[in-house]
């Protein structure tokens, strides 16, 4: 999930603001709240560097010795705020009596629990250069998050683009990963972003790709199409919203009430593949690897031969 990702579902789950944590569950590295709300009982899927999104999958949920603990603590309160720290992916969770659950959807993400700035519960206790996550420690922020385009001016979101290699590889710095930096300049009438070299775009296009991101935002809060786009009869990508750079090639979608249940779908049939398929993709992308690598070196000895005969 990118930070887009991320901002769009905590539109969908912030209803459940006001509303019990009846119970914590856990099975691998995913945790389960159960929520009491006044419409029934919802399950919260959380798991750290993959996914957050209300789930119907019915998972073989335990009750281990971690969650035991956290149950002490968290059970019977009520949930205050949901809310994405900046615009990274990272979700957090207030609840009554200033207990803090923290999800990171980074690389080498945690699941985290703490009150009044202290952790009280983490998943993976981890000692690094720029902070330390363990009971007891100071709760910290990773370091460089950034800033929900929507608050920056223009000037600002100029100065976050200045310095990446092209227009590409600066717009998923600031979030929004390759999926949806594809989607706005496709709707800029920008058809290959990799190679804009961020010194040529003029004024005028960075603004109105500075008023698309904008539309985006507002397109995923108020008119949002839950959808999950397939390639060669898999999932291939989630999304909130349509993503017309992928529509225009007709590629086969499947749409859903809410982004919930599209990521639900997408997540439970990633899991569903057999080893023998995860290794067989494993193998065909190694295959391709070797087969460029062989092809780059026939292309410099044919260069080398023919330097040689020019000497």
């Amino acid at each position: 999930m990118t930070s887009f990702d991320i901002y769009a579902i905590i539109q969908e789950i912030k209803k459940l603001e006001n509303s019990i944590i009846d119970n914590i569950y856990q099975i691998n590295d995913i945790i389960g709240l159960k929520i009491r709300t006044k419409d029934g009982a919802l399950m919260l899927l959380l798991e750290p560097s993959k996914r957050i999104h209300l789930t119907r999958v019915g998972l073989n949920w335990q009750a281990t010795n971690f969650v035991k603990m956290i149950r002490k603590h968290l059970n019977g309160l009520r949930i205050k705020d949901i809310s994405q720290h900046k615009f990274d992916r990272i979700v957090e969770i207030l609840t009554d009596k200033n207990y803090r659950i923290i999800v990171e959807i980074l690389t080498r993400g945690n699941f985290i629990v703490a009150q009044d700035q202290k952790i009280l519960f983490a998943l993976r206790h981890v000692h690094m250069r720029d902070r330390a996550i363990y009971p007891g420690a100071v709760l910290k922020y990773p370091p460089g998050s950034p800033e929900n385009p929507v608050t920056m001016s223009f000037e600002e979101f100029k100065d976050k683009l200045s310095g990446a290699k092209n227009l590409l590889n600066g717009l998923a710095k600031l979030g929004f990963g390759k999926k949806y930096s594809h989607e706005i300049c496709y709707r800029c009438g920008i058809e290959d972003p990799k190679n804009v070299d961020l010194t040529d775009v003029s004024d005028s296009i960075l603004r109105d790709i500075y008023n698309c991101i904008k539309e985006l935002f507002d397109e995923t809060k108020n008119n949002a199409c839950p959808r999950v786009y397939f390639l060669e009869n898999k999932p291939y990508v989630f999304a909130p919203i349509k993503l017309r750079f992928l529509e225009k090639e007709n590629i086969v979608v499947k749409e859903f009430e809410s982004f919930s249940s599209a990521l639900d779908f997408y997540f439970s049939h990633l899991q569903a593949e057999t080893p023998q398929e995860k290794t067989l993709e494993m193998l065909n992308r190694e295959r391709e690897r070797l087969l460029k690598r062989i092809e780059d070196q026939r292309r410099r000895i044919e260069e080398l031969r023919r330097a040689a005969e020019n000497a």
